[in-house]
Protein backbone atom coordinates (compact mmCIF):
# COMPACT_ATOMS: atom_id res chain seq x y z
CA UNK A 1 0.00 0.00 0.00
CA UNK A 2 1.44 3.76 -0.43
CA UNK A 3 0.72 6.44 1.87
CA UNK A 4 -0.19 9.96 0.95
CA UNK A 5 -1.04 12.23 3.04
CA UNK A 6 -3.91 13.84 1.24
CA UNK A 7 -5.26 14.78 -1.75
CA UNK A 8 -6.40 18.51 -2.61
CA UNK A 9 -7.31 19.53 -6.01
CA UNK A 10 -6.61 16.41 -7.28
CA UNK A 11 -3.33 16.69 -6.30
CA UNK A 12 -1.82 13.74 -3.82
CA UNK A 13 0.58 14.89 -1.05
CA UNK A 14 4.09 13.28 -1.58
CA UNK A 15 6.18 15.14 0.58
CA UNK A 16 7.02 17.70 2.96
CA UNK A 17 10.22 19.41 3.62
CA UNK A 18 12.18 18.87 6.17
CA UNK A 19 15.59 21.10 6.48
CA UNK A 20 17.64 22.63 4.14
CA UNK A 21 20.88 20.16 3.55
CA UNK A 22 24.25 21.81 2.90
CA UNK A 23 24.56 25.15 1.42
CA UNK A 24 23.41 25.27 -2.21
CA UNK A 25 19.57 24.98 -2.15
CA UNK A 26 19.24 21.31 -1.55
CA UNK A 27 16.40 20.10 0.86
CA UNK A 28 15.67 17.33 3.03
CA UNK A 29 11.96 15.82 2.38
CA UNK A 30 9.93 13.18 4.34
CA UNK A 31 8.08 11.30 1.51
CA UNK A 32 4.93 10.61 1.97
CA UNK A 33 5.17 6.91 -0.40
CA UNK A 34 5.69 3.43 0.38
CA UNK A 35 9.06 3.67 -1.80
CA UNK A 36 11.63 6.46 -1.67
CA UNK A 37 12.77 5.41 -5.24
CA UNK A 38 9.33 6.80 -6.59
CA UNK A 39 10.94 10.02 -6.94
CA UNK A 40 13.42 9.75 -9.21
CA UNK A 41 10.90 9.35 -11.67
CA UNK A 42 9.87 12.74 -11.28
CA UNK A 43 10.92 15.87 -12.84
CA UNK A 44 8.70 18.30 -10.56
CA UNK A 45 6.76 19.00 -7.67
CA UNK A 46 3.77 21.67 -6.78
CA UNK A 47 3.50 23.60 -4.02
CA UNK A 48 -0.11 25.09 -3.22
CA UNK A 49 0.20 28.56 -3.04
CA UNK A 50 -2.54 31.51 -2.88
CA UNK A 51 -5.52 28.92 -3.65
CA UNK A 52 -3.81 27.70 -6.77
CA UNK A 53 -0.79 25.08 -7.25
CA UNK A 54 2.57 26.04 -8.90
CA UNK A 55 5.33 23.66 -10.47
CA UNK A 56 8.87 23.36 -9.18
CA UNK A 57 11.09 21.95 -11.50
CA UNK A 58 13.46 19.27 -9.71
CA UNK A 59 16.76 19.47 -10.62
CA UNK A 60 18.44 16.75 -8.43
CA UNK A 61 16.93 14.18 -6.70
CA UNK A 62 19.03 11.68 -4.71
CA UNK A 63 17.76 9.16 -2.42
CA UNK A 64 19.74 7.00 0.99
CA UNK A 65 17.57 4.17 1.99
CA UNK A 66 14.18 5.84 3.29
CA UNK A 67 15.91 9.52 3.44
CA UNK A 68 14.87 11.57 0.27
CA UNK A 69 17.05 15.01 -0.50
CA UNK A 70 16.02 17.17 -3.86
CA UNK A 71 17.21 20.13 -5.20
CA UNK A 72 15.02 22.54 -7.05
CA UNK A 73 15.76 24.47 -10.06
CA UNK A 74 16.18 28.29 -8.27
CA UNK A 75 17.01 27.10 -5.32
CA UNK A 76 20.15 28.01 -5.02
CA UNK A 77 21.17 28.07 -1.23
CA UNK A 78 20.63 27.43 2.43
CA UNK A 79 18.34 30.20 2.84
CA UNK A 80 16.12 29.68 -0.25
CA UNK A 81 16.07 25.88 0.91
CA UNK A 82 15.18 27.19 4.62
CA UNK A 83 12.23 29.45 3.39
CA UNK A 84 10.53 26.00 2.42
CA UNK A 85 10.91 23.92 5.27
CA UNK A 86 7.31 22.41 6.14
CA UNK A 87 6.03 23.00 2.77
CA UNK A 88 3.99 20.11 1.32
CA UNK A 89 4.58 18.63 -1.88
CA UNK A 90 2.08 17.59 -4.55
CA UNK A 91 1.70 15.86 -7.51
CA UNK A 92 -1.24 16.26 -10.34
CA UNK A 93 -3.57 12.39 -10.65
CA UNK A 94 -1.51 12.05 -14.00
CA UNK A 95 1.81 11.81 -12.20
CA UNK A 96 0.93 9.72 -9.18
CA UNK A 97 2.41 6.28 -9.20
CA UNK A 98 0.03 3.39 -11.21
CA UNK A 99 -1.10 0.90 -8.28
CA UNK A 100 -1.10 -3.13 -7.74
CA UNK A 101 -4.19 -4.83 -7.96
CA UNK A 102 -5.32 -4.58 -3.92
CA UNK A 103 -2.70 -1.33 -3.57
CA UNK A 104 -4.99 1.53 -2.38
CA UNK A 105 -4.01 4.99 -1.55
CA UNK A 106 -4.16 5.49 2.32
CA UNK A 107 -5.96 8.56 1.63
CA UNK A 108 -8.56 7.24 -0.26
CA UNK A 109 -9.10 4.51 1.89
CA UNK A 110 -9.46 6.87 5.51
CA UNK A 111 -13.54 7.48 5.76
CA UNK A 112 -14.61 4.36 3.87
CA UNK A 113 -17.64 2.85 5.51
CA UNK A 114 -16.45 -0.79 7.15
CA UNK A 115 -19.21 -3.61 6.46
CA UNK A 116 -20.68 -7.07 6.34
CA UNK A 117 -23.30 -8.02 5.05
CA UNK A 118 -24.95 -7.84 8.07
CA UNK A 119 -23.99 -5.05 9.75
CA UNK A 120 -21.66 -1.42 9.42
CA UNK A 121 -18.96 -1.68 11.68
CA UNK A 122 -18.11 2.81 11.39
CA UNK A 123 -15.85 4.15 9.60
CA UNK A 124 -11.67 4.07 8.71
CA UNK A 125 -9.73 6.58 10.43
CA UNK A 126 -6.20 5.79 9.71
CA UNK A 127 -3.84 3.06 8.47
CA UNK A 128 -0.71 1.93 10.78
CA UNK A 129 2.26 0.63 8.70
CA UNK A 130 3.96 -1.63 10.79
CA UNK A 131 4.58 -5.61 10.68
CA UNK A 132 3.59 -7.63 8.41
CA UNK A 133 0.20 -6.77 7.28
CA UNK A 134 -1.28 -2.98 7.49
CA UNK A 135 -3.89 -2.25 10.61
CA UNK A 136 -6.85 -0.90 9.73
CA UNK A 137 -8.32 1.65 12.56
CA UNK A 138 -12.35 1.73 12.67
CA UNK A 139 -14.03 4.20 14.64
CA UNK A 140 -17.33 2.15 15.68
CA UNK A 141 -20.92 3.37 15.27
CA UNK A 142 -20.95 3.10 19.51
CA UNK A 143 -18.51 5.57 19.71
CA UNK A 144 -15.66 2.70 20.33
CA UNK A 145 -11.90 1.92 18.87
CA UNK A 146 -11.61 -1.64 16.57
CA UNK A 147 -8.38 -2.42 14.91
CA UNK A 148 -7.86 -5.38 12.11
CA UNK A 149 -5.33 -6.07 10.07
CA UNK A 150 -5.49 -5.88 6.52
CA UNK A 151 -5.31 -9.69 5.53
CA UNK A 152 -6.95 -10.98 2.42
CA UNK A 153 -9.23 -13.23 4.30
CA UNK A 154 -10.64 -10.66 6.45
CA UNK A 155 -11.26 -7.92 3.65
CA UNK A 156 -14.29 -9.23 0.86
CA UNK A 157 -14.38 -6.11 -1.20
CA UNK A 158 -12.66 -2.46 -1.61
CA UNK A 159 -14.93 0.07 -2.84
CA UNK A 160 -12.88 3.52 -3.01
CA UNK A 161 -15.99 5.30 -5.53
CA UNK A 162 -18.73 4.37 -2.99
CA UNK A 163 -16.36 4.73 0.47
CA UNK A 164 -16.95 1.29 1.38
CA UNK A 165 -15.22 -1.65 2.75
CA UNK A 166 -16.40 -4.94 2.90
CA UNK A 167 -15.30 -7.74 5.39
CA UNK A 168 -15.85 -11.16 6.21
CA UNK A 169 -17.56 -11.26 9.62
CA UNK A 170 -16.36 -14.39 10.79
CA UNK A 171 -12.42 -13.55 10.02
CA UNK A 172 -12.97 -10.44 11.10
CA UNK A 173 -13.86 -11.80 14.64
CA UNK A 174 -11.27 -13.85 14.74
CA UNK A 175 -8.88 -11.16 14.32
CA UNK A 176 -10.49 -7.91 15.64
CA UNK A 177 -9.15 -6.03 19.00
CA UNK A 178 -11.45 -3.62 20.51
CA UNK A 179 -11.06 -0.64 22.69
CA UNK A 180 -13.45 1.78 24.72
Amino acid sequence: MIYAGERKEGYLKVATAAKPRGLKGHLKVIPHADNPDRFYDLSGLYVWRDGAFFRMELAQVQVQGAEVFVKFAGVDDRDAAEALRGVDFYVPPEDAPSLDEGAYFIVDLVGCRVADAQKTYGVLTGVMQAGAADVYMVRRDDGGTQMFPALKRVLRRVDIVNRRIDVDAAALEEVAVYED
